[in-house]
This record gives C-alpha cells, structure tokens and sequence, in this order.
C-alpha cells in the first residue's frame, strides 16, 4: 500500500519540477514563429509582458520598411498602465534571420543600429552586453517578424544612475 502512494508522490514532484512555467502568476508566452503576436521577457526576474486592455491594438506591433527604408523594422510593445514599454528600431537591413550583437559600452555605439528603448515611466534605458535575435521575417505572406533577446540596461540620460536592468528570456512573435 505504500509503495503506490510514494510512486505517486515521487512522479508528482518530477512533473511538477519539469515545468519550466510557473503555477502562479504570469507566463511568458511560448517562442513561435507564425505571427501569434506575442511579446514578452523577464524583467529582473519578473515576468513583463504587453496588455493594455482599454487599446488593445496599440499594446504591441511591428512595420517593415518598403521603398526607400527598405530592410528596416521596427517594433514595439507596452504595458498595461502605459508607465513602460519596449522599442526596437532596426536600420540595418533585415532580409530574414539575422542576430545583432550589442556593445559592451552604451556611448561607443555610433548611430545605434539597432536602436532599443525600454521606458520606464520617465526614464529611459538602452542595452548594453547581449543580442538581438531574429529568427523568423515574413514580409509578404503573413507579415510577421520572430525571435528572442537577451540584454543588460543602463539608464540612457543619466550616467549617475548605475541601477542595471537584466532582461532576460526575451521573445517576440509580431505581426505588421
């Protein structure tokens, strides 16, 4: 009798600690490349992700450049209360899959391509040590852009601010 009751004691903790997601609060969403229109990452730690529920179609988006910016992408995604938010601007040309390795130092990047801004209320932060992946550019079909990112933050206008933000298990998945 006991051994089924520990059998399923010791199968229950193995299923539970496999999950990669947690059992309470927010998840990030599953990396795709179809277009879901998903955004999300860690912020120090802490699950960020997209919603604004009075302008839904405002809480995240992407366009591509046609004509004579084309190549260039740019997307975006905010939070609920409107106090934070990403952007990514890439001028480099993107065809498809492409990664966009970041500086280690935050002024001894030239025109900063590509360019991201995480608002924090009034502040704004810029990476620093990390990537910028894109795995997947639909430009006709579906019109998507996909992929994943990972960066440290320093505060963009005041160097006396030395608080550095980990963005960790970033992914996005937006259509244009």
């Amino acid at each position: 009798m006991k051994t089924p009751i520990l059998l399923m004691a010791v199968l229950l903790i193995l299923l539970l600690s496999a999950c990669d997601r947690p059992l309470f609060g927010p998840n990030l969403p599953r990396e795709t490349q179809e277009g879901a229109n998903t955004f999300g990452c860690r912020v120090n730690g802490e699950v960020w992700l997209p919603n604004n529920p009075v302008f839904p179609y405002i809480s995240r988006g992407a366009s591509y450049g046609y004509g004579s910016i084309k190549g260039t992408v740019t997307m975006f995604a905010t939070s609920d209360d409107q106090n934070s938010g990403f952007s990514f601007f890439f001028d480099k040309l993107v065809f498809g899959p492409s990664t966009f390795e970041l500086p280690t130092n935050l002024y001894s990047w030239g025109n900063k391509n590509p360019l991201v801004v995480h608002r924090i209320v009034s502040s704004e932060y810029e990476p620093i040590n990390g990537f910028i992946e894109i795995t997947a550019l639909d430009t006709m079909a579906l019109g998507f852009v996909s992929g994943r990112f990972e960066f440290d933050m320093v505060n963009r206008y005041d160097s006396t601010d030395t608080d550095t933000i980990h963005i960790t298990d970033g992914r996005f998945d937006v259509r244009f």
